[in-house]
């Protein structure tokens, strides 16, 4: 059982390192704030945000 345990362990933190190197490799978001009929001021609020150095505004 814990040689089980210790597998899934080592499992889980090699898909994080993974998944965070593929994000930083491909410049992918870390996250995405959805707003509807949003002006475009809302973006110089959310460059605000501790921990933000770019944002960028699209319609879809």
């Amino acid at each position: 059982a814990t040689a089980i345990f210790v597998g899934f362990q080592m499992t889980y933190r090699s898909l994080l390192v993974s998944r965070d190197t593929y994000y930083e490799r491909y410049n992918l978001a870390d996250f995405w704030v959805h707003l509807e009929k949003a002006p475009r001021s809302a973006l110089a609020d959310v460059a605000l945000v501790p921990g933000v150095w770019r944002v960028r505004g699209r319609v879809v």
